[in-house]
């Protein structure tokens, strides 16, 4: 009797233990199935995250394409409206031009064949007069500066001379006329005039 229940016992332990080694490696086999499960999860929503930036950076690339197309034309566009504007303003320029041209060559025929010097000088006043009116027009402007104190901004001395009777440097005498372009606000030397100067004389 003792024997058959050590058999029967023994025969318990045994199914006790099949019994845990299977709920165990079931256990090992849910777990592996939630390991897999939470991999393939992760995996596609890396995917789906790498679809959304891929898709991204397409439309980021199309609308930097746009872009460099769009500048490209009104690069274009820009230049077109430049070169426009300044062979308008040559153009306008010319035109003014050919007034003062028409005036010289009056003048130049009249010198050929009229006696008389006084027209002549009358034809090249005028021509000069248009030629200053149309430089004037433009925004070209004459330095004044005879009797004016020296300035250098504005003004070349090509000969500087003292006297006693100077109180501070003067221009006595323009040797050639300069020039600015005014615009607005702005104003732009074109060309110093060339001056004589005279100065106090220094004292010893």
């Amino acid at each position: 009797m003792m024997g058959r229940n050590k058999d029967q016992e023994s025969s318990g332990n045994c199914g006790c233990n099949e019994a845990e080694t299977g709920t165990a490696k079931e256990g090992k086999v849910e777990e592996e199935k939630k390991e897999k499960d939470t991999t393939q999860e992760e995996i596609n929503r890396l995917r789906q995250e790498l679809e959304a930036k891929t898709k991204e950076c397409e439309e980021l690339l199309d609308r930097l394409r746009r872009i460099m197309a769009e500048f490209v034309n009104y690069k274009s566009k820009v230049e077109e409206e430049i070169e426009t504007a300044v062979f308008n303003a040559q153009k306008k320029i010319l035109m003014l031009f050919l007034s003062g041209m028409d005036d010289f060559e009056r003048a130049v025929e009249s010198a050929r064949s009229c006696e008389n010097l006084e027209s002549l000088k009358e034809g090249l006043v005028l021509s000069h007069r248009r030629l200053k009116n149309a430089l004037e027009s433009m925004g070209v402007k004459e330095i004044e500066c005879l009797g004016q104190p020296f300035d250098p901004r504005e003004q070349e001395a090509i000969s500087v001379c003292e006297s006693e009777d100077a109180d501070k440097e003067k221009v006595v005498e323009v040797c050639e006329k300069g020039y600015v372009f005014v615009k607005g606000n702005k104003k732009e030397l074109l060309r110093p005039a060339k001056v004589m100067v005279v100065k106090p004389k220094s004292k010893k």
